[in-house]
């Protein structure tokens, strides 16, 4: 297998080390390196691959840190996530603000942060804050509210139930929305605006034609009236005034670009959709000018659509098994088969799960606490499966119950039905079910059922064929209606004639001298 090329090439040390150094945390480093990280675990240098990284705090585990000042006071606390600890102890807009901000206002002087321990368990956590509490509190004044030992939360986790208590405080949507952007950010995602409204309906504010004219006089050109009053300017229209109360106003003058200003431009923008958004007046001058076309189609490609390949291992990320995976996002997974390579780097974190080899008493032993074959179908496939491979199938079934004929009837039923009739399209039009039960039984049964009926072949002038079809709404409904008539019409091509198709006429103006 020398000639063949491999996916995973070989890496080094050197290489992994080199990777690692981009990532301050181990978590980061296994999401977006997982080929590194699983490479350094593999070869049991992940521990000095990643001496250099900090732990990330979580629920489970914390560190201790401490708030000093130079006039003497200071304060002891354990947190998760430090940074976002220390804003919290800063933030002014808090409900409870906290004791090292009202410190910091009354005596004027900024506060001095330190982690103390690196991040540790609950337990072990809630004894340090006390150790170091007591300590502190030997040379400093604590501006603590608690002996410690309380582990607190790292984040506010909003429920149904604490958003609805924050919209009851409220007397108005918009002051929901202002006073609790959070609250009102989880809602939206979850869909709960609707149920919202109902207490705190939005305002809906009316205009007056006499409150609209002040507005319009107010400003001075049409675009200031449209950036400050958008709702004004829509009920102006609706009301048939916009036009006259605009007619007062200065319009602004479109800026003239050259076709060098706008190819200069045209060169800082990387995709087609940019040169809208950034300056659509220099758009419609290129459209004017009439290089439009020419500077889309050479310059501006297209934006690249989809994920890329980042994007796909972070979102496998999140899953032990490709089958899982699969289950969740089947068009993810598709996607990522089908390109080379990209399956062993998404799917490496992943624990292969290999499918049981089932011994034969394992499989009895399955179906016997089934009473139906399909029963043990549904609910242990696996087992179902591996003996109709084995061939143990129906000493693994003999004691269920099969189930029986519904409404099944004797051949003689049959044959005594078909005697009644001496034409095959008259029993197949009376009694089609028995017809089609007849054909399930066999060459031989059909002969003795059906081989003394006649089988008339009807025979159509053009005359004939085509008075029937206006019988029928159009060429679809013949066919299920008078399927010979239809046949007839199509080996001699007179469908057409039948159903002519409906042409679509397109107007053409002659323009000569100027005149139409």
């Amino acid at each position: 297998m020398s000639h063949i090329i491999s996916l995973n090439p070989k890496r080094t040390l050197e290489e992994v080390t080199k990777e690692a150094e981009k990532y301050e945390f181990r978590v980061d480093f296994q999401k977006k390196s997982n080929w590194a990280y699983l490479w350094a675990r593999k070869h049991g240098v992940i521990d000095e691959v990643c001496k250099h990284m900090r732990h990330k705090g979580n629920l489970k585990k914390r560190c201790i840190y401490a708030v000093t000042f130079e006039d003497g006071y200071a304060y002891v606390g354990l947190t998760c996530n430090t940074k976002e600890r220390w804003q919290r102890h800063m933030n002014k807009c808090e409900q409870n603000q906290s004791p090292v901000y009202q410190h910091a206002v009354a005596s004027n002087l900024q506060p001095n942060f330190s982690q103390l321990t690196d991040y540790l368990p609950e337990k072990e956590a809630k004894e340090k804050e006390t150790y170091y509490i007591r300590e502190y509190s030997l040379h400093w004044k604590l501006l603590n509210g608690s002996k410690g030992g309380e582990l607190g939360t790292c984040s506010y986790k909003w429920t149904k139930k604490a958003v609805f208590e924050r919209v009851n405080k409220c007397v108005s949507y918009s002051e929901f929305r202002k006073k609790y952007p959070e609250a009102y950010s989880f809602a939206l995602k979850r869909k709960w605006n609707k149920e919202i409204e109902l207490i705190l309906p939005k305002e809906r504010t009316t205009w007056p034609e006499e409150k609209i004219r002040l507005r319009f006089a107010e400003c001075k050109t049409v675009h200031e009236v449209r950036e400050k009053y958008p709702s004004a300017c829509n009920a102006a229209k609706a009301m048939g005034i916009f036009e006259e109360l605009c007619s007062k106003l200065k319009r602004d003058v479109n800026q003239t670009y050259t076709e060098q200003e706008i190819r200069q431009f045209v060169g800082t923008l990387r995709y087609q959709q940019e040169f809208a958004k950034k300056n659509r007046s220099m758009m419609n001058a290129a459209i004017r000018l009439g290089i439009y076309e020419e500077l889309k189609n050479s310059l501006l490609p297209n934006p690249p659509r989809g994920k890329n390949l980042e994007d796909y291992i972070e979102l496998a990320s999140n899953y032990d098994t490709r089958g899982d995976f699969k289950k969740a996002h089947p068009g993810a997974y598709a996607i990522i088969i089908s390109k080379d390579g990209w399956a062993e780097k998404c799917f490496a974190h992943m624990i292969y799960v290999c499918r049981p080899q089932l011994a034969n008493h394992d499989i009895l032993k399955s179906a016997s606490l089934h009473s139906s074959i399909s029963a043990w179908r549904r609910k242990d496939p696996g087992a179902y499966n591996a003996a109709r491979r084995k061939g143990i199938f129906a000493e693994a079934t003999k004691h269920m119950i099969r189930p029986s004929n519904h409404n099944k009837k004797s051949d003689t039923f049959y044959i005594e039905l078909s005697r009644r009739y001496d034409i095959l399209k008259n029993f197949k039009t009376n009694c089609p079910n028995e017809y089609a039960a007849i054909c399930r039984r066999g060459k031989d049964f059909q002969v003795l059922c059906l081989g003394h009926m006649k089988r008339v072949k009807h025979y159509y002038t053009k005359e004939q064929a085509l008075f029937i079809a206006k019988e029928y709404s159009g060429r679809t409904a013949l066919y299920k209606g008078n399927s010979s008539v239809y046949h007839y019409l199509r080996k001699h091509k007179l469908l057409d004639i039948a159903f002519p198709k409906k042409q679509i006429i397109n107007p053409i103006i002659h323009i000569s001298n100027g005149k139409t």
